[in-house]
């Protein structure tokens, strides 16, 4: 069974996602609608599943990954184990069943 999500409006009038480009407002939808998202915000994922579904380059996904850690500080993410952490998860999504 699929598993959805509403997206909250008010995503795109944050002060933060309104100075997004597009390339990291994209990423930032994935990081929190893809598959192996949780409603916790902690999951795995490798950066080659992520340039695979979000057809991004994987040198621009570190690029993304490192910008959403120190500039954006709305992910952390640990390589060796694949692990990212989405610190504001919960805030613009809501689960549907």
């Amino acid at each position: 069974m699929e598993k959805f999500k509403k997206v909250n409006t008010g995503f795109w009038r944050d002060p933060v996602v309104r100075d997004m480009d597009w390339e990291e407002k994209y990423f930032y939808l994935y990081l929190l609608t893809n598959p192996q998202a949780t409603q916790d915000g902690i999951y795995q994922v490798s950066i080659e599943q992520i340039a695979e579904k979000t057809l991004l380059s994987i040198e621009t996904v570190q690029a993304l990954i490192s910008r959403f850690s120190e500039r954006f500080k709305l992910i952390t993410y640990n390589p060796e184990t694949c692990e990212i952490l989405v610190k504001n998860e919960g805030e613009y999504f809501h689960d549907e069943d």
